[in-house]
């Protein structure tokens, strides 16, 4: 027995064919050419997320590094100079000044009594503006294991109704009734600088401390101050390793969805 097909249908059963093949083939080219840019965009974002990500680092350092200078000099001008008042010294205030002005005003520098008073520049002796006594930047000096230069999460001033990282530094020895000087670092000013740098719209900006806990986040959001990541993929395929680059995450305890990080 023998099969066959009429020459003008075997012909259309042809065209046919050939018109999926061509069909199939620009899917395919499309495809490849949609996955290529994709691969090339989340490259270039990349890169843009990885270099945004340096310069905010290099700032948060500097500010950092600049503390911790201020912080050693102000505790040997207190022991060289015993009766000078950080609080009331004219050659103080004007230093303070000076690291105030170059650092865009997100720098103030305060005190805490032996017995947890907060003093801000300028007041006089026995007027303290809040008790901070519970606060982690006093707590944490009187606990020889974190006493030192310390940086404490972020709180909400009692004073100013302002966030801020407070960096805590223990003097040497009491002055006049003080026993910490801390910086604090306010969250309003610096973060502002991060949003408008922010290279995407939808760009997040999270400064972590080594404890896995969150100290400034922009766009600023009061909920997330003091969130542990630690649990999250950021924490443990990242950060817990110290690794650099870029990488895309499945899930962000943060952002809630699948985003790619510096």
């Amino acid at each position: 027995m023998v099969a066959w097909i009429p020459t003008k249908q075997r012909s259309g059963w042809l065209i046919v064919f050939l018109a999926v093949m061509v069909i199939l083939a620009e899917w395919g080219v499309a495809g490849y050419f949609i996955l290529e840019n994709r691969k090339q965009t989340l490259r270039f974002q990349g890169d843009t997320l990885a270099g945004f990500s340096k310069l905010v680092a290099g700032q948060v350092e500097t500010v950092l590094i600049q503390i911790a200078i201020f912080m050693k000099i102000t505790d040997a001008w207190l022991q060289d100079l015993p009766e000078m008042d950080p609080r009331q010294d004219r050659r103080y205030l004007e230093t303070v000044r000076i690291l105030r002005e170059q650092n865009a005003d997100y720098i103030d520098i305060r005190f805490v009594s032996t017995d947890g008073k907060l003093y801000y520049l300028g007041d006089r002796p026995g007027k303290p503006r809040a008790d901070v006594s519970d606060r982690e930047y006093f707590r944490a000096q009187l606990d020889p294991r974190t006493r030192g230069l310390y940086v404490a999460s972020s709180v909400k001033s009692r004073v100013t109704g302002l966030w801020g990282i407070p960096v805590s530094y223990p003097l040497s020895q009491e002055r006049h009734g003080l026993g910490v000087v801390f910086a604090a670092i306010e969250l309003p000013l610096i973060i502002q600088s991060w949003e408008q740098s922010i290279p995407f719209r939808s760009g997040l900006v999270n400064l972590i401390r080594r404890d896995g806990v969150l100290i400034a986040s922009a766009p600023f959001q009061e909920k997330l101050q003091g969130f542990s990541v630690v649990g999250g993929d950021l924490w443990q395929k990242h950060l817990c390793r110290e690794d650099s680059g870029t990488a895309v995450l499945e899930r962000s305890v943060l952002a809630h969805e699948r985003r790619i990080v510096a």
